[in-house]
Protein backbone atom coordinates (compact mmCIF):
# COMPACT_ATOMS: atom_id res chain seq x y z
CA UNK A 1 0.00 0.00 0.00
CA UNK A 2 1.12 3.39 -0.88
CA UNK A 3 -0.18 6.88 0.13
CA UNK A 4 0.42 10.49 -0.48
CA UNK A 5 -0.57 13.16 1.95
CA UNK A 6 -1.55 16.80 0.66
CA UNK A 7 -1.18 19.80 3.24
CA UNK A 8 -3.22 22.61 1.73
CA UNK A 9 -1.25 24.91 4.40
CA UNK A 10 -4.27 26.33 6.03
CA UNK A 11 -7.79 25.23 6.44
CA UNK A 12 -10.32 25.64 3.79
CA UNK A 13 -13.39 24.46 1.96
CA UNK A 14 -13.09 22.31 -1.37
CA UNK A 15 -15.33 21.06 -3.94
CA UNK A 16 -13.49 18.17 -4.99
CA UNK A 17 -10.16 17.42 -6.05
CA UNK A 18 -9.10 16.48 -10.23
CA UNK A 19 -6.40 13.52 -10.07
CA UNK A 20 -4.42 13.87 -13.37
CA UNK A 21 -2.58 10.81 -14.54
CA UNK A 22 1.43 10.92 -16.09
CA UNK A 23 1.67 10.70 -19.70
CA UNK A 24 0.49 7.08 -20.64
CA UNK A 25 -1.11 6.84 -16.50
CA UNK A 26 1.83 5.25 -15.20
CA UNK A 27 1.78 4.65 -11.99
CA UNK A 28 -1.62 6.11 -11.23
CA UNK A 29 -3.71 3.79 -8.97
CA UNK A 30 -6.49 1.10 -9.94
CA UNK A 31 -8.13 1.55 -6.69
CA UNK A 32 -7.34 3.94 -4.16
CA UNK A 33 -9.63 5.53 -1.21
CA UNK A 34 -10.04 9.06 -0.57
CA UNK A 35 -9.78 10.09 2.99
CA UNK A 36 -9.33 14.38 4.27
CA UNK A 37 -9.58 15.64 7.39
CA UNK A 38 -8.63 18.94 9.66
CA UNK A 39 -5.53 17.25 11.18
CA UNK A 40 -3.95 14.22 9.95
CA UNK A 41 -4.73 12.61 13.39
CA UNK A 42 -8.01 12.69 12.54
CA UNK A 43 -8.88 12.11 8.96
CA UNK A 44 -12.26 10.48 7.77
CA UNK A 45 -12.94 8.16 4.51
CA UNK A 46 -14.92 9.66 1.94
CA UNK A 47 -15.20 7.16 -0.73
CA UNK A 48 -12.61 3.91 -2.53
CA UNK A 49 -12.72 3.81 -6.32
CA UNK A 50 -12.05 0.60 -8.12
CA UNK A 51 -11.02 0.02 -11.72
CA UNK A 52 -10.15 3.56 -12.29
CA UNK A 53 -9.41 4.34 -16.12
CA UNK A 54 -8.85 8.25 -15.90
CA UNK A 55 -8.95 10.23 -18.76
CA UNK A 56 -5.42 12.09 -19.71
CA UNK A 57 -6.69 15.24 -20.10
CA UNK A 58 -9.56 15.58 -17.72
CA UNK A 59 -8.36 13.13 -14.76
CA UNK A 60 -10.42 11.64 -12.65
CA UNK A 61 -12.50 14.07 -10.55
CA UNK A 62 -13.38 13.37 -6.54
CA UNK A 63 -16.85 15.36 -6.08
CA UNK A 64 -16.73 16.15 -2.02
CA UNK A 65 -20.09 17.82 -1.68
CA UNK A 66 -22.21 15.87 0.69
CA UNK A 67 -25.68 16.46 1.87
CA UNK A 68 -24.28 19.11 4.80
CA UNK A 69 -22.28 20.57 1.70
CA UNK A 70 -18.69 21.48 1.51
CA UNK A 71 -16.12 20.24 4.12
CA UNK A 72 -13.79 22.37 5.61
CA UNK A 73 -10.21 20.55 5.45
CA UNK A 74 -6.68 21.18 5.73
CA UNK A 75 -4.97 17.31 5.01
CA UNK A 76 -5.84 15.42 2.32
CA UNK A 77 -4.71 11.77 1.59
CA UNK A 78 -5.61 8.84 -1.46
CA UNK A 79 -4.13 5.15 -0.36
CA UNK A 80 -3.85 3.25 -3.32
CA UNK A 81 -4.71 -0.15 -2.89
CA UNK A 82 -3.95 -1.38 -6.75
CA UNK A 83 -1.50 0.28 -8.36
CA UNK A 84 -1.18 1.54 -12.55
CA UNK A 85 1.46 -0.16 -14.72
CA UNK A 86 5.29 0.96 -14.13
CA UNK A 87 7.10 3.09 -16.49
CA UNK A 88 8.67 2.05 -19.55
CA UNK A 89 12.07 2.60 -18.11
CA UNK A 90 11.39 0.83 -14.61
CA UNK A 91 9.49 -2.58 -15.58
CA UNK A 92 8.74 -4.23 -12.20
CA UNK A 93 8.77 -1.02 -10.40
CA UNK A 94 5.48 0.16 -9.22
CA UNK A 95 4.90 3.31 -7.78
CA UNK A 96 1.86 5.91 -6.89
CA UNK A 97 2.65 8.81 -9.24
CA UNK A 98 0.25 11.36 -10.23
CA UNK A 99 1.52 14.34 -12.79
CA UNK A 100 -0.80 16.94 -10.84
CA UNK A 101 -3.55 16.92 -7.85
CA UNK A 102 -5.83 20.29 -8.19
CA UNK A 103 -7.93 21.41 -5.59
CA UNK A 104 -10.68 22.95 -6.03
CA UNK A 105 -12.52 25.39 -3.94
CA UNK A 106 -16.23 25.80 -4.25
CA UNK A 107 -17.81 28.53 -6.59
CA UNK A 108 -21.12 30.23 -5.14
CA UNK A 109 -23.16 31.99 -7.38
CA UNK A 110 -23.70 35.68 -6.10
CA UNK A 111 -28.02 36.07 -5.22
CA UNK A 112 -29.41 38.27 -7.39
Amino acid sequence: TEWIELDLGQEMQVSKLILYPRQGKVGFPRAFTVQFGRSREALSGIATYTDVQPSETKGQTIDLYSVIGYPTLRYVRITAHTLGKPADDEHAVYRLQFRRIQVVPPVFEPVK
